[in-house]
């Protein structure tokens, strides 16, 4: 029995020249005829490149690949209009995806088994900080914390009617910088933590330069934390004693 099946996700991603190889060894151990293709952000298209080709392009930002697409077939190498396997990796600060699975006209067992493949190196190439380029977290985030100090706020003023509409007034505000939070938190936080990255050429240093701002910004914040509780949990001891 044959058939088809298509899957598409979005999450944060940095793919490395490794994932791209073992990608690549998948399809072409599977399937007879093979091909790749990128889109780079100045628009340009190249078709029928080898991955070789891809890992050695220079990548420079205003250039930097965008989408990258393979494709296999098990019979006639030029019916790539529907090929048996499609599998494309694409930016989705650009696309509305960022991992697109489609397989037509194979057998089910195949399907099973590509599928699985598929979900394993889906859930290495997603990185942890995925949730932070979520709209979702941003509301989220940015209404409880407003509504929490304006909560607090009106609590402390008037009698109990000054305190409902001094509340409702607050919440209204606060709803409001909670969801104008969601475009500045998501600026911020993909200028330290970039939404999608084909890890090759000058993005590579792109990455590391990127990790090592984190360590500069966040290194001092954990160490002070740290340093804080262990000298409260001294200072109570002592004062204790």
């Amino acid at each position: 029995m044959k058939g088809n099946l298509y899957k598409s996700y979005d999450f944060a991603s940095v793919v490395t020249k490794d994932d791209l190889r073992d990608l690549f060894l998948f399809v072409t151990t599977n399937f007879e005829f093979v091909k790749c293709s990128i889109k780079t952000k100045d628009g340009a298209e190249y078709n029928s490149i080898t991955l070789e080709e891809v890992l050695q392009y220079d990548n420079c930002d205003y250039r930097k690949i965008i989408c990258f697409s393979i494709k296999g077939n098990k019979d006639e190498i030029n019916s790539f209009s529907f090929p048996n396997i499609s599998i494309t990796l694409c930016d989705n600060s650009v696309y509305d995806k960022s991992f697109v699975l489609d397989i037509r006209d194979l057998e089910e067992n195949e399907i099973v088994c590509y599928v699985k493949k598929i979900e394993d190196f889906v859930k290495r190439i997603k990185v942890f900080y995925w949730f932070v380029h979520k709209v979702g977290f941003y509301i989220f985030l940015g209404c409880f914390v407003y509504v929490i100090f304006a909560l607090l706020y009106s609590l402390k003023i008037g009698n109990n009617e000054e305190k409902v509409y001094n509340f409702l007034i607050l919440q209204s505000f606060a709803l409001f910088f909670g969801g104008t939070s969601v475009f500045w938190g998501r600026k911020l936080m993909s200028f330290l933590y970039p939404e999608f990255c084909f890890c090759i050429g000058e993005q590579e240093r792109y990455i590391k330069n990127k990790e090592k701002m984190r360590a500069f910004i966040f290194g001092p914040i954990l160490i002070g934390l740290v340093i804080g509780i262990v000298a409260s949990i001294i200072s109570h001891f002592i004062l204790s004693a």
